[in-house]
């Protein structure tokens, strides 16, 4: 649901909704007794706002009969005075222990509102809340060679990207919905933005996430300390 606006804009000066697969990129790297999948949320004080769900589907790339996973992930609660990026992701044994090649599809639904025309008993038109849903993107990725835990500093220590998966929704218009819309459409408080546009990743997505410090500062939550920082991994 859509956070109560206070009284300024508060679109005004406001960054874009930026969301980004960190990781895997269309690359190759050692099956990983525990593969992560990663998503950046840039920009994380206007996730309220607009209630991105992600969802992603992975394939076994010689065969789409059926899915290897399926997983949606729900408007994270984040930290709203925080300008560093939200980090989201999961952790996978098998398949990713094996060798192969997989395909990742990544979606988002996200909210927003719309103006509807006044209709014949309805002197004003009113703000109306609706869900969009986005194809980011798609990465092929291979696992092959010997078992071993994935680099994440390593694998994402070239911040560009050459076909970066991500969105970054542009906004400069709020709108104020009447009692009766906000109950209809299940508003939380007053307001929602109107998008301006909306746009794909460019080759630098998320080069402001700092995985190393990221990993050691979420090690103890995680319960799980990479190889590549000299330990095991546990869970």
């Amino acid at each position: 649901m859509l956070r109560k606006a206070v009284a300024e804009d508060p679109t005004r000066g406001s960054p874009p909704l930026k969301i980004d697969l960190v990781f895997p990129r269309n690359e190759t790297y050692n099956p990983s007794p525990m593969f992560p999948i990663v998503f950046s949320y840039g920009n994380p004080e206007i996730i309220p706002l607009f209630e991105p769900i992600v969802s992603y589907t992975v394939w076994n790339y010689s065969n789409y009969n059926k899915s290897v996973y399926a997983e949606l992930r729900e408007k994270p609660f984040v930290n709203r005075s925080s300008s560093n990026p939200h980090i989201e992701f999961d952790y996978y044994s098998y398949p990713f222990n094996t060798e192969g090649t997989w395909e990742l599809s990544v979606h988002l639904r996200w909210a927003n509102c719309y103006m509807q025309p006044h209709r014949e008993r309805d002197l004003e038109e009113k703000a109306r809340l609706r869900r969009n849903f986005t194809t980011v993107g798609t990465v092929v990725f291979s696992t092959k060679g010997p078992l071993k835990q994935v680099d994440l500093v390593g694998a994402t220590n070239n911040e560009t990207c050459s076909t970066p998966i991500g969105v970054s929704v542009e906004f400069t218009e709020w709108k104020r919905a009447s009692g009766d819309d906000r109950d209809v459409n299940d508003f939380e408080g007053f307001s929602c933005v109107v998008p301006q546009s909306l746009v794909e990743a460019d080759s630098a997505a998320g080069p402001e996430m700092n995985l190393m410090e990221w990993i050691l500062r979420r090690q103890e939550q995680l319960k799980v300390v990479p190889y590549a920082l000299g330990g095991q991994t546990s869970r």
